[in-house]
């Protein structure tokens, strides 16, 4: 997920927009590396 969102980080956007995770419950430490890396995303957890 880390080099997806970077990915898009990257290069400007088109239009506004907005970027949503879902969150399956994992334990994995996936949310909290999103909350750190990316605040700009809105995690659905």
């Amino acid at each position: 997920i880390r080099r997806c969102l970077q990915s898009l980080q990257a290069f400007p956007p088109a239009c506004e927009h907005e970027v949503f995770v879902v969150d399956n419950a994992s334990r994995d430490g996936s949310v909290d590396m999103l909350k750190k890396e990316f605040p700009r995303v809105r995690v659905l957890a």
